[in-house]
């Protein structure tokens, strides 16, 4: 969208036409409401009505989900990061906070001169891994959130619901795209969340891993959940296969 195209700040009718156009407000009887989109991608408490809308955030400190946790905690917000009137950031997106957590509970690497060269798995992957679960989960399924789990040896992004009757694990590896929830995709992209090529898998999470350590990424798709999980050492993944 061009920025000739929006609307003045004090534009309450503009605005509302904008947003109805995107699919992310609604009009009822002569109300204009937000949709499931609208407020999952800029409500400024979406869990208040989509108790599903978050991420649940939980490092274990060895290699099995356990009671045995150095943090666990639930995320809330919006998808993307909040502005005030005056332009200053007042929420960080669930992104965001979700790399924070991820970034506080892994170990960065570094050479013998000090510098860091990076984090027990790349941030662009770490992204596009939890961007994807929040863009296709089935937000039909009450009472479960996107799990980011942090273990010793992987990391595990978990998304309820299973995969569209058309995707298959080889169908995403090859670059297949597919959009549960088209609208959150489209604006995600626009934000610059999401590969505008929709080929993210393909493109950024394979070929990033092989490069970091050698490892593949594996997307393992079960009845109502699919999980994809990062390894920390090509060694780890070679012994669990």
């Amino acid at each position: 969208m061009l920025r000739a195209d929006v609307p003045a700040d004090g534009d309450r009718e503009g605005w509302e036409e904008q947003l109805t156009n995107l699919a992310l407000m609604t009009e009822s009887g002569g109300v204009h409401l937000a949709t499931v989109d609208g407020l999952l991608l800029f409500g400024k408490t979406p869990a208040r009505y989509l108790p599903q809308a978050g991420v649940r955030t939980v490092c274990y400190s060895g290699t099995e989900p356990d009671e045995d946790t150095r943090a666990d905690t639930v995320l809330r917000g919006p998808l993307v990061a909040l502005a005030g009137d005056d332009r200053r950031l007042v929420e960080n997106g669930l992104v965001e906070q979700a790399w924070d957590f991820v970034r506080r509970n892994t170990m960065p690497t570094a050479r013998l001169d000090g510098h860091v060269d990076g984090w027990d798995i790349p941030g662009e992957v770490v992204r596009e891994a939890i961007v994807n679960a929040l863009v296709h989960r089935d937000y039909r399924i009450a009472g479960a959130d996107v799990t980011v789990a942090v273990f010793a040896d992987r990391m595990d992004v978990e998304s309820p619901g299973r995969l569209p009757s058309t995707v298959t694990v080889e169908r995403m590896k090859a670059g297949v795209r597919y959009a549960r929830n088209q609208t959150l995709v489209n604006i995600m992209r626009d934000y610059g969340y999401v590969d505008p090529r929709g080929m993210g898998v393909r493109m950024k999470m394979i070929p990033g891993m092989r490069a970091h350590n050698g490892t593949v990424p594996e997307f393992i798709a079960e009845e109502h959940r699919f999980t994809v999980r990062l390894w920390k050492t090509a060694a780890r993944q070679g012994r669990d296969r």
